[in-house]
């Protein structure tokens, strides 16, 4: 009986308010299911959100809670998958045939404070990097790793965040080194190869324990390094030379495991395009590392940012 009289008593101004609120709480969810189907619209599906996330369409709250948590992202570029293909031409590697017999082994050592390594190319010619002590600590003790990230968006319509590696990498210190290799090699094809050897053939690969990104001198000082840590090493002697300003240099995000098919990323490479032909190169392996990869689908960044 409470109830129900206080029920009849309600005055105009009092229902007026209700129904305004009512309104209000429509608009409101218009709104939210607006902005759901626009950022579905363009990007695919709610796929996109992190496996511990779900969209409640009942839940207003839940609705609001991943706008403000995820408007961010698609305020950002969302890099697109491209398809491209190595296009070799007529090039061949050079070998000098006494390099099969010719032990050559990268050194490194620490000396009256200057930091230097011999490193060999394909055919056994000697290169010397050096840096004084200071000089190799201001390039690799940074207060702060980078730490940008990137998004890759999927066909699918997910979205992948990723480390962009392009931010550790240091041509600067390799700019005499790149010139002198790219000078002795002869042809640019020759000169990508011998980048990729002198790279791969001072350090290992080693995959961490630890997920750690590191600097390319760092790499060169451990003589080891995952498949990001190789590759900046290979694209910092690549971006380094004088010769190769007008190239596109870019380090490729891909599934090598089903690298025509951009559905996930496990690993990073490069490609290479000089204007008169490109190839991937490949860190990882012992043989020719440009003969590894004709066709990949996967997201490219520029692998140096002047």
């Amino acid at each position: 009986m409470y109830i129900a009289a206080r029920g009849k008593s309600l005055t105009w101004p009092l229902l007026a308010i209700t129904l305004f609120l009512s309104l209000l709480s429509v608009i409101i969810l218009q709104g939210v299911a607006a902005e759901s189907a626009y950022y579905s619209h363009t990007l695919g599906s709610f796929s996109i959100l992190p496996p511990s996330w779900t969209i409640n369409d009942n839940d207003l709250f839940s609705n609001l809670t991943y706008y403000l948590n995820y408007k961010g992202i698609f305020s950002q570029d969302v890099l697109r998958p491209v398809v491209r293909e190595a296009q070799h031409g007529h090039h061949t590697v050079s070998l000098n045939s006494e390099s099969a017999d010719k032990q050559t082994q990268a050194m490194m050592e620490i000396n009256h404070g200057v930091v230097s390594w011999a490193l060999f190319d394909s055919k056994g010619k000697q290169y010397q990097l050096e840096m004084t002590q200071d000089e190799y600590v201001n390039n690799v003790d940074s207060p702060a790793r980078p730490t940008n990230t990137q998004y890759l968006g999927t066909e699918s319509g997910k979205i992948i965040s990723v480390r962009d590696y392009t931010k550790f990498v240091q041509p600067t210190s390799f700019s005499k080194l790149a010139d002198e290799i790219y000078e002795n090699a002869g042809t640019d094809h020759q000169f990508i190869y011998e980048a990729w050897y002198v790279a791969t053939h001072a350090t290992s690969y080693a995959k961490e324990d630890v997920e750690q990104v590191n600097f390319p001198l760092d790499t060169l000082f451990l003589a080891k390094g995952d498949c990001e840590d190789l590759t900046i090493l290979i694209a910092s002697i690549l971006t380094a030379s004088s010769y190769t300003k007008d190239w596109d240099i870019k380090m490729v995000y891909f599934d090598a495991f089903n690298p025509e098919s951009s559905g996930t990323v496990n690993h990073v490479a490069l490609y290479v395009d000089t204007g008169k032909e490109s190839t991937f190169v490949e860190s990882t392996t012992d043989f020719n590392g440009l003969n590894i990869w004709d066709k990949v689908e996967g997201w490219y960044l520029p692998a140096w940012h002047n």
